[in-house]
């Protein structure tokens, strides 16, 4: 069971206003519980208990008469923990874990203050989702801390920043902005700075809170639904997917400190920039295989891809992400190559040639999921005409801005060719070309021939020692082609809209057996 008092911090949450404070069904009860065998075992009164934890953690005598009395059906994590405390210095330790074994299954749901609205679902178990999200956050993920200073006074808001702008050279101060009534900035804190931060904050008697802003971005509109989908359905807490302008990306960006400190202070994650450090979370490391093969996933749908000739690559800059996920995929003898970038000196990238276990690794729907797919499977489309196939092809496998041909170039081409070999298209396409280049455009036409627009005729090995070339011609008869599926949308999705329309009802989810594939 995951220990969640670790997600309250001393040296961050500072008053009352700043703690975590917990909710669930039994939760008043086993507190009742606590406080009444406190006050039994030590012989003391509500009134003298409710000074002794005042002075312990900073808070108003009147704590224990406010939650007694109803005032709060929230309680504070670091009441409870600090209760608990006290009943094991009392001599009382087995009853003390006993009762924070009933507190951590009663509890239900968080707040990252008093006065905050937002709920956040209790995680209490490791479990396959969980750690998908953890690989979705080691391999693209970005955690950082912020401090938040506010006032109602314009004047004094100025003052406070211009102090902690000579402090602290160099850090990332925010603009002052106004919410209502209230004038506030936020600072962007690395871990080595942060307690000599809050220290200066408080000598100078600067009221604050904190707060953690996680971020996620890529480019496929479906793998960042499926990680939506993945934060409501473990955290309760529904996200919003924004697209990045002038670029073909997506982002999902919010401030939440209660899973900044699942991440942080159970799973160890660093704030901060992490590519070169990021390590997989040893709970993960310790779990079972399916465990682990999620947390795999997590890293694949968000640092891997899938080469236009079916490969699955992943690149990372951590050698210990590497050498696990490695070690993961060996468990299944799914075979692959290291090598180092050329021009990233720092990246380390695996590659592994198709295979059908690699689809459990990637996300339903996904353009990465379809392209491992159609490349194992075969490519199903029909289409209408010349125009429209070359639309799928480029938005299928769209072209490198270095490469020096992209699909409708090629096609155009090949159609005006009617029949050729590979080196006489590569002289038209590039007259100096290199090795590479002639490897790129084979990778391109083993494509068109499986989409069945080219054919390819071997010569013999007689004919292949004489130094000649294989013939390929162009098929025009384009209602024989076959293209890529291109699926922009989930299908759950749309089933969810048709349903949601009234234009047609949802009965059940049937999941097949098996496959016949046929002509």
């Amino acid at each position: 069971m995951i220990n969640f008092f670790k997600l309250h911090n001393n040296t961050e949450d500072k008053g009352a206003y700043s703690w975590i404070v917990v909710n669930g069904p039994e939760v008043f009860f086993n507190f009742q519980q606590l406080v009444k065998k406190i006050t039994e075992k030590s012989n003391c009164s509500m009134k003298s208990l409710s000074r002794r934890v005042s002075k312990r953690i900073g808070c108003t005598d009147s704590i224990l008469y406010d939650i007694a009395n109803g005032r709060t059906k929230w309680i504070s994590l670091k009441l409870i923990e600090s209760l608990l405390i006290i009943l094991k210095e009392i001599g009382e330790e087995k009853e003390a874990l006993e009762l924070r074994k009933k507190f951590l299954n009663s509890i239900k749901f968080l707040k990252s203050t008093p006065r905050s609205v937002i709920k956040i679902k209790v995680i209490k178990r490791l479990s396959a989702e969980l750690a998908e999200f953890c690989g979705i956050h080691a391999a693209d993920g970005s955690l950082n801390f912020s401090v938040n200073i506010e006032s109602k006074n314009k004047k004094k808001t100025i003052e406070t920043r211009n102090i902690l702008e000579k402090e602290f050279p160099g850090i990332r101060i925010s603009k002052i902005r106004k919410n209502k009534d209230d004038y506030y900035f936020y600072v962007y804190l690395n871990q080595t700075l942060r307690d000599k931060f809050l220290e200066c904050l408080r000598q100078n008697n600067i009221d604050f809170w904190t707060s953690y802003r996680v971020e996620f971005v890529d480019n496929n509109l479906n793998a960042m639904r499926h990680l939506k989908n993945l934060i409501l359905e473990l955290f309760g807490y529904n996200v919003k997917i924004k697209s990045i302008k002038g670029v073909n990306g997506y982002y999902i960006h919010f401030s939440n400190k209660i899973i900044g400190r699942y991440l942080k202070n159970i799973f160890k994650f660093p704030v901060g920039k992490k590519s070169d450090i990021v390590d997989v979370p040893r709970l993960i490391k310790e779990a079972s295989f399916e465990i682990r093969k999620a947390f795999v996933r997590g890293l694949l749908q968000f640092d891997g891809s899938v080469k236009i000739n079916g490969n699955v690559v992943f690149s990372t800059n951590s050698k210990r992400l590497l050498n696990f996920f490695r070690n993961t995929i060996k468990e299944k003898n799914l075979p692959g190559n290291v090598w180092k970038r050329k021009d990233r000196k720092k990246e380390l990238v695996f590659e592994s040639p198709p295979n059908k276990k690699w689809l459990t690794y990637f996300v339903k729907g996904t353009s990465k999921y379809q392209r491992l797919y159609e490349h194992i499977y075969g490519f199903r489309g029909k289409v209408k005409s010349t125009k429209q196939a070359i639309k799928i092809l480029e938005k299928a496998f769209p072209s490198n801005k270095q490469a020096f041909s992209s699909f409708p170039t090629l096609v155009k081409r090949v159609k005006q060719l009617k029949e050729f070999t590979r080196y006489q298209i590569l002289n038209i396409l590039k007259s100096d070309y290199t090795p590479k280049d002639y490897k790129l455009l084979s990778t391109k036409l083993d494509i068109l021939e499986k989409a069945n627009i080219i054919k390819v005729n071997p010569v013999k090995m007689l004919e292949r020692f004489q130094k000649q070339s294989d013939k390929i011609t162009f098929n025009k008869n384009f209602r024989r082609w076959k293209l890529p599926l291109l699926r922009d949308k989930n299908i759950d999705d749309v089933v969810d809209v048709v349903h949601n329309a009234g234009l047609s009802k949802k009965v059940a989810k049937l999941v097949p057996l098996a496959v016949i594939k046929g002509e």
